[in-house]
């Protein structure tokens, strides 16, 4: 065998080998999407809006900048909340008067504690 009567039989084999590599395919699991999966997801993601445009009020601002809290530590906050602490915030925000100082302290509160229970910011280090 010479050189050159090796090199078509080799190029071909290779070629053979690839093309038949290429046909095999890997196996795909697809399923249906419940309607009810899409909508949580879309009325959580409301939830979340909602819920941020509360805290972005200039009152609320302040009162968080007057205690420390960095405005972005809360967005990323809210971005990790489940579905279950939206609705207890959304909640408890929904049953306050409309305009009370009070109202606005125990909302910062409340943040507060659900960012210290996160270990996203430590108020009570000696606990």
């Amino acid at each position: 065998m010479s050189l050159t009567t090796l090199k078509p039989r080799f190029f071909v084999s290779l070629l053979m080998l690839v093309f038949s590599l290429a046909c095999i395919q890997a196996p795909v699991h697809a399923a249906m999407i419940d309607t009810d999966v899409l909508v949580a997801g879309t009325e959580l993601e409301m939830q979340r809006d909602a819920l941020r445009e509360q805290l972005m009020r200039d009152d609320v601002m302040e009162e968080l900048l007057a205690l420390g809290v960095d405005p972005a530590t809360v967005n990323e906050r809210v971005n990790r909340m489940t579905a279950a602490e939206i609705s207890q915030v959304q909640g408890q925000l929904d049953s306050l008067p409309a305009g009370s100082g009070l109202g606005t302290v125990a909302l910062v509160l409340l943040i507060l504690i659900l960012l210290e229970i996160a270990g996203v910011i430590d108020i009570f280090p000696g606990l």
